[in-house]
């Protein structure tokens, strides 16, 4: 195949499904890329891949681009967390060629589910709103090095959903000068602007870009989570991995308003609602904007682990689903022990100070221990009356060697009278539960002994 003054190359791939997603109103694809495109240089290189749509009645505000990448998982794809710009072009003279288009809108995202047929999907900032029967471009330009597979084709055009486009839809543009593609300049590229018919295949194939739009009818709302699923990939049992990031868009032309997300179960756990970027449900993302939760894993037994949060909203798809996996794998672990792990501080007179208790702290296991700090269990009880801090510890994060101990103290400052009882956990590579210090006192009024009722 040719490639106008550089060399491209596609290779086959093995089939996966499409990862759960938004809904796509405009698309060419069937959702099944049969090979994958890049430019092949050492050096510095600048690839723009789009197709040509035409707006429709109901459809006119585009809300997101969706991007798959790479080809199959054994091929040399481009490395996921890979900075990529996503562009709207206006068709100047609407003779739905590209080597006048000119960009109306653009957002930045990340490459994620490279080598896989999951979509990766950038929404736009407020939404952008194109006229019923105009012809536009969509698609998207990344600048790396290397030789990888970039912009991910479907060849064969087979879709039971909607009919496969005519052909000529989808071009490419790129450069291996170290000259970035511009994108508002896309015929002066080192290799110009031209269908993928031609300089991909010679004028003896076609195929499209597996690029796809979101814009939903009028007051729809839509969720995109990614990525779906999240996956931890093999993680040591008795070890924590995580947080990693969830992002929940609003890829819709209505406000999502977001009713619940439900817990996950373990060996899978996320801190508190609103911990991370969301805020506790119930809350809202305006069209284009978005927000991030936290999960994290830690396996305590041999093999893989799955679980499935539901995430409630107005979308019409609610409630929409992310999938949690993960492997738990023998390997070095800590294996924590506290002494003692229930510490009564006694009776303490209210806005007086308990004697220090050192609580000692060790590790048997084959692996570090990371303590990252010390958390009450049930943050819905009002302010903890106690203390915990590091006594010989180093400073957090506390790190244990195996065969490691050092002491921590307790301390308790009642504020009112009464018992009181926290319950701490000591966070770290352990998992979630696995580390619990009870600290329990009696506040006091009146020095010589009597209490109120």
């Amino acid at each position: 195949m040719c490639a106008f003054g550089k060399t491209l190359f596609s290779a086959s791939l093995a089939l996966c499904p499409e990862a759960a997603g938004a809904v796509d109103e405009y698309r060419l694809d069937d959702g099944i890329k049969e090979s994958g495109i890049g430019v092949q240089s050492p050096s510095a290189n600048s690839f723009a891949w789009l197709n040509r749509f035409v707006v429709q009645p109901n459809h006119e505000t585009i809300t997101a681009v969706r991007l798959a990448f790479g080809a199959g998982l054994a091929q040399p794809n481009i490395a996921n967390g890979q900075p990529v710009t996503v562009y709207l072009w206006d068709d100047i003279s609407q003779d739905g060629n590209p080597s006048d288009a000119w960009v109306i809108a653009s957002a930045i995202g990340t490459v994620q589910g490279s080598g896989t047929n999951a979509y990766t999907t950038i929404a736009f900032s407020p939404p952008v709103t194109l006229q019923v029967g105009r012809k536009f471009f969509a698609g998207a330009i990344i600048n790396y090095n290397g030789q990888v597979l970039v912009g991910s084709l479907d060849t064969d055009g087979t879709d039971d959903a909607l009919p496969w486009p005519a052909a000529l839809h989808s071009f490419v543009a790129s450069s291996d000068n170290g000259t970035p593609v511009d994108p508002n300049d896309l015929d002066m590229a080192q290799g110009p602007v031209a269908s993928v018919s031609s300089a991909i295949f010679g004028g003896s194939a076609d195929a499209t870009w597996m690029i796809r739009l979101n814009a939903p009818p009028p007051n729809t709302a839509q969720l995109d989570i990614a990525p779906n699923p999240l996956d931890f990939g093999n993680v040591v049992v008795g070890t924590n991995f995580g947080p990693l990031l969830v992002m929940l868009r609003s890829v819709g032309t209505a406000t999502l308003d977001v009713t619940s997300i439900s817990a996950p179960v373990l060996p899978f756990w996320a801190p508190p609602p609103g911990s991370g970027l969301c805020p506790p449900p119930p809350f809202s993302l305006a069209p284009g904007a978005q927000c991030a939760v936290h999960y994290s894993i830690g396996p305590t037994a041999l093999g893989p682990a799955a679980d499935v949060v539901d995430i409630v909203s107005n979308a019409p798809s609610s409630p929409d689903t992310l999938a949690l996996q993960g492997m738990g794998i023998s390997g070095p672990a800590p294996q924590p022990t506290i002494t003692p792990a229930s510490i009564d501080l006694g009776e303490v007179d209210v806005g007086d100070t308990s004697l220090d208790i050192p609580i000692t702290i060790g590790n048997f296991g084959t692996a570090d221990w990371i303590v990252h700090g010390f958390q009450v269990t049930n943050p819905s009880l009002p302010a903890s009356p106690f203390v915990v801090d590091t006594l010989s510890c180093p400073p957090l994060p506390i790190i244990l060697v195996p065969g490691g101990a050092c002491d921590l103290v307790a301390r308790f400052q009642p504020y009112d009278h009464g018992a009181s009882a926290r319950t701490y956990e000591l966070v770290g590579n352990t998992p979630p539960g696995s580390v619990l210090l009870t600290l329990k006192g009696k506040g006091m009024l009146f020095g010589d002994g009597f209490e109120v009722p």
